[in-house]
């Protein structure tokens, strides 16, 4: 049988290279997310059947509860997420994921969320990072009760030093010592005025400065070996500062739009200097928020026999969902 005229969306969300600024505010966690054009893709078919491989279990999670709450509980779908990055590193792939789900899922039902609801809603899955609204945004990460826009990204260049080990976002969240984050609040407070000025005024080496001074602060939560190298070689090379995954491994090396041969200069250099380093390459800092590909009507989809043998790490990975 072939079913005709079910909705489908595509979505593209930006990965992240760490945080710019990650801490507590009010005596509340938050951060300020660092995107990177680098995107999870996301397409959701509502009351399609598409050929299964292998799907993460969070973005399914988040794809129903988008639809749940949108009136449409146990509709069957079909799902399928592409993402260029590795997870557990601090590039944001769970969150783009989720967000990405949740958006397909509402597009593809008719419907638009605001932002703060797709927060919500990726934070009933898991802590999330605050690509789901433009620009760059400040956001209760664990439990969405606040988030706003601090202003547009600005065209930095990020050299990301990708270093070995992993680390689960759930079970550092789990053991955060709230009460060392606390203690450091002032710090936190001048980060964000940093970053603020930095975006209102066009101070791009401010937004360096609270980048950095969060990477250090975070240092007692989750050491990153080589961050204090990793800012010295950035200084040596006219940077503008370093940001870190907060709950990841990698560090990204902030620079300029006009300093494409000193980032390229100081990767050079990372490769030799840095221990445990596994790879660097170049990007850019992009705004948050969804993209939205294509939605629709789709004709006479391809039916596909479902395999015995599922995969668990394809990078593409599509499946269809029933109550």
């Amino acid at each position: 049988m072939i079913r005709t005229g079910f909705r489908t969306a595509e979505v593209e969300i930006p990965c992240t290279c760490g945080e710019l600024v990650q801490g507590v505010l009010g005596g509340e966690p938050f951060l300020v997310s660092c995107p990177i054009d680098r995107y999870s893709r996301v397409k959701v078919a509502l009351d399609g059947e598409s050929q299964v491989r292998a799907t993460p279990s969070k973005a399914r999670r988040a794809a129903e509860a988008a639809l749940s709450a949108l009136g449409h509980g146990g509709r069957s779908f079909s799902l399928d997420v592409s993402c260029p990055l590795p997870p557990s590193k601090g590039f944001g792939t769970s969150t783009a994921d989720v967000v990405g789900a949740i958006t397909a899922a509402s597009v593809a039902a008719g419907a638009a969320l605001v932002p703060i609801e797709v927060a919500r809603l990726a934070v009933s899955i898991e802590p999330s990072d605050g690509t789901m609204f433009p620009g760059l945004a400040i956001l209760d990460h664990r439990s969405a009760r606040d988030g706003a826009v601090l202003g547009s990204a600005p065209p930095l260049l990020i050299a990301v030093l990708e270093f070995e080990g992993t680390v689960d976002t759930l079970e550092y969240n789990s053991r955060l010592d709230i009460t060392y984050l606390r203690s450091r609040e002032p710090e936190y407070i001048r980060a964000v005025e940093l970053l603020r000025r930095g975006l209102q005024g066009g101070r791009w080496d401010l937004v360096g400065q609270a980048a950095t001074l969060s990477a250090r602060i975070n240092q007692r939560m989750l050491p990153k070996p080589e961050l204090e190298r990793a800012i010295r070689l950035g200084e040596a090379h006219g940077a503008l500062g370093v940001c870190a995954a907060h709950s990841g491994t990698l560090l990204g090396v902030l620079f300029g739009p006009e300093q494409e041969l000193q980032a390229r200069a100081l990767m050079a250099s990372a490769q030799t200097r840095l221990k445990g380093l596994e790879r660097c390459w170049m990007t850019r800092l992009v705004d948050g928020g969804p993209r939205v590909v294509s939605a629709g009507a789709v004709p006479e989809p391809q039916m596909a026999a479902i395999p015995s043998s599922i995969g668990t790490t394809e990078t593409r990975r599509t499946r269809r969902f029933t109550e």
